[in-house]
């Protein structure tokens, strides 16, 4: 999909089409998580404990490589000067993960073997390379003056960390579908050099819209604490404040009435002593999952 195949046909030939000066965070975080995952599925094998073995391939390609690395490579794929590294790097990590995964789906695996240009010269079926360890992807990484940036890994590593908290703070205030969200953030200096450096990622991923820096937190403004500092949601960016206040006032007040006749109930004596335990301890977590429900709807609207 992103142009002409070229040399596949063994590791060194992907990795001789890496340049080391234009590999960035993600690469070597992805590179560094490859690693891991091969190391893990090793172990699996060693001791006999099959069922990681499956989830371990399965979180790396689905969650580490297709959720985050191949958006975050979406830019690096149009800029010339990092094109073909990227396309290197991708080609890297699906020929181990085709790898990894040909003992669970042997037929997928062998046609994408194929279809991608990894069939090694001189063989005519995938079972016929055989899987690289990780000190060998790391040997096969070394000839080229690759070795993985373990500072590097751990900037990603809080970068995710702090893309799944912003996405769970719009979530929580109904904003998840709004890429137009004003954030602000306070952070050390050191701290506010990875957002800096990350910024465009960060707000791609997370689906939020300007972001500001600031020394002191926004009044009244939602927060989460991430491994990048403390954030805050201008809710006002992104919903008619006044129409969310009356929305919430109106379901609070249907929830006041429904709190208000269970602590009724449950002050009745007869009730509470002829009434079925079951009956009386449903009602008693009905009022505790509404004052729950009470207690979050009016922080909502103290944020707003």
């Amino acid at each position: 999909m992103n142009g002409n195949s070229v040399d596949n046909g063994d590791l060194d030939a992907i990795v001789g089409r890496m340049d080391a000066s234009v590999l960035d965070r993600y690469d070597h975080w992805i590179l560094q998580r490859l690693i891991e995952t091969t190391d893990g599925v090793a172990k699996a094998f060693i001791e006999f404990e099959m069922h990681p073995y499956p989830h371990l391939t399965y979180e790396f390609f689905w969650n580490d490589y297709c959720d985050w690395y191949v958006e975050a490579s979406k830019t690096k794929l149009r800029d010339p000067a990092s094109r073909e590294t990227a396309l290197a790097v991708q080609d890297f990590v699906l020929r181990q993960v085709l790898m990894l995964l040909h003992p669970l789906v042997p037929f997928i695996t062998e046609e994408l073997w194929n279809a991608l240009g990894f069939l090694e010269h001189g063989t005519e079926f995938m079972e016929q390379s055989r899987l690289p360890g990780s000190a060998e992807l790391r040997a096969a990484l070394a000839a080229r003056k690759i070795g993985v940036d373990e500072q590097a890994v751990r900037q990603i590593e809080a970068v995710k960390e702090t893309i799944v908290r912003l996405r769970a703070l719009k979530s929580e205030y109904n904003v998840s579908n709004r890429r137009d969200v004003a954030f602000s953030y306070s952070a050390d200096p050191e701290q506010a050099d990875i957002i800096s450096a990350n910024l465009e990622t960060i707000q791609s991923l997370a689906g939020i819209g300007t972001v500001t820096l600031v020394e002191t937190a926004p009044a009244g403004q939602p927060a989460s604490v991430t491994a990048l500092g403390t954030w805050y949601v201008d809710l006002a960016s992104a919903i008619d404040v006044a129409a969310e206040r009356e929305r919430l006032g109106k379901e609070l007040a249907k929830l006041d009435k429904a709190i208000a006749a269970s602590q009724a109930r449950l002050a009745n004596d007869k009730f509470v002593n002829s009434a079925p335990a079951g009956v009386v301890q449903g009602a008693r977590d009905q009022l505790t999952a509404n004052l729950n429900k009470q207690a979050e709807l009016q922080r909502l609207l103290a944020s707003l």
